[in-house]
Order: C-alpha cells, then sequence, then structure tokens
C-alpha cells in the first residue's frame, strides 16, 4: 500500500509547486497593474491633484514636475480618510508610528488621525525640507515663519502657532540657536 502512496503524494507536490507558481505569476502580474481608475503615472497626478484643493495650476505643476509636496498639498491632507490618503500618495506603502500615525518616508511626512473616529487625517508633520511651506523650509528662521504666516497665536517653548486660513501652524524651533532654527512643522486640523 505503501508503493501505492508514493505516486499520489508526488502528484501532489507537483500539482502544488504548478499551483504556486501559477499564483506568483498572477500576484505580479496585479503588482504590475496601475490602480482601478487611473492610467500610470497620470492616474496618480490626477489623484495628488485632488488633494491640492485651491491651488495654482502654476503650484501644482511644480510639485508634479519635482515630486516635492508643497504647503497646499499638506492641507488638502486634512480630513481625507486613510484610503483617500493612500490614493493621493500614490504607490508609497507607508509605516505605522506611534499613536496611529503614518509615516511617509518618500514624501517626508507623517500623519495622524483624529482622536474621536481614528478615520481623518488631523495632523501632518513635515520631516525634510524639501517640503515648500510658501517658500520656507525646515532650517530656516523663526523669524522667517513670522514675516510669511503673521504673528503667532501663541509662542511656548519653542513651539509658535500660527492661524494659516482655516487651518493651524506648529512651528517648532531650536531655542538655543541664535536664529531660532525651525526643526518641524505640523499641519493642524485644529489648534491645541
Amino acid at each position: 500500500m505503501t508503493g501505492k502512496m508514493k505516486p499520489l503524494t508526488l502528484f501532489k507536490k507537483r500539482m502544488l509547486a504548478l499551483l504556486a507558481a501559477v499564483s506568483l505569476v498572477a500576484l505580479s502580474a496585479c503588482a504590475a497593474q496601475p490602480p482601478a481608475g487611473s492610467s500610470g503615472s497620470a492616474g496618480q497626478a490626477s489623484s495628488s491633484g485632488s488633494a491640492q484643493s485651491g491651488t495654482s495650476s502654476a503650484g501644482s505643476s511644480q510639485a508634479e514636475d519635482t515630486g516635492a509636496l508643497e504647503l497646499s498639498d499638506l492641507t488638502g491632507l486634512l480630513g481625507m480618510t486613510q484610503e483617500e490618503l493612500l490614493s493621493a500618495l500614490g504607490d508609497e506603502t507607508p509605516e505605522s508610528v506611534d499613536e496611529g500615525g503614518l509615516d511617509f518616508e518618500k514624501a517626508g511626512i507623517r500623519v495622524w488621525f483624529d482622536t474621536d473616529t481614528y478615520t481623518k487625517v488631523a495632523q501632518v508633520l513635515v520631516m525634510t525640507d524639501s517640503i515648500d511651506l510658501n517658500g520656507l523650509h525646515l532650517g530656516d528662521s523663526l523669524s522667517d515663519f513670522t514675516e510669511v504666516f503673521g504673528q503667532p497665536l501663541s509662542d511656548k517653548d519653542g513651539d509658535a502657532h500660527f492661524a494659516y486660513g482655516d487651518i493651524f501652524l506648529s512651528v517648532v524651533y531650536d531655542t538655543t540657536s541664535e536664529s531660532k532654527e525651525v526643526i518641524s512643522v505640523y499641519v493642524l486640523q485644529e489648534d491645541f
């Protein structure tokens, strides 16, 4: 009876290997396809364009040409669901970070969701100096931010909060540097 089992076991192994190979080919083909409703990079540009509500065409073309985000892109992310956010940021897979946030390393940002429902983007942290904040970047001085965004609503312990339309900017700066160098910027749905 053991002689009869070996051909069946060998047959099962071959079928399993064939099934695995076909599955890998199918998965590779699916991964190479652009998401439904888009046509390659043009689809990605239109997805990120939806996050740029209120931007000029010159500003959005600059962001598309360089790949760097601008402040208007970041404000457009506020209020998005996770699915909308992933669509807007293209093919980058985020890493989870503390307190339920997501790190988008290529984009140079981290996002956190609202504390009531954890479904809508409430905070965006700028992680790189390549992001244009109305002509400013990480590493510029606090006085540069004051010139562009006006006087802060509050300025306490190296954290100056600015109103910007219907959102807020938390500008964290080095209190020990002479120029008060900006080290991070949060784009906030609500001031705290």
